[in-house]
């Protein structure tokens, strides 16, 4: 299982990919984005186009946890950003969830 923390962009993407490319060939992986506070649409695309080439492999990739972000467009690969929260849940100081991780320069993988 591969887990992102904070935000997911083109700036730390070099990083997730040297771990993706290290998978076994045929393997299972699970994607899990719930500590995920947004991911940018070069992000969306490169994930897309290595899910595509991993099953080509032979390999199995699971996304899980993303529900709590959302198509910041109509396309299918823009950025997923977090989405809105009613106003009867609780807030950090930011409008933000706790813990989002985004005084974290870069995304930590797990």
């Amino acid at each position: 299982m591969l887990k992102f923390h904070g935000p997911l962009t083109f700036a730390n993407y070099v990083g997730v990919r040297r771990k993706l490319d290290s998978l076994p060939a045929g393997s299972k992986v699970i994607l899990d984005f719930s500590d995920c506070t947004l991911i940018d649409h070069t992000v969306v695309q490169r994930l897309h186009d290595f899910e595509a080439e991993f099953r080509r492999g032979g390999g199995e990739v699971e996304r899980v946890g993303a529900s709590h972000l959302q198509n910041s467009t109509k396309n299918p690969l823009s950025a997923r950003l977090i989405a809105p929260r009613s106003d009867d849940e609780p807030r950090s100081d930011a409008g933000l969830p706790s813990g989002t991780g985004l005084t974290t320069p870069s995304t930590r993988l797990s």
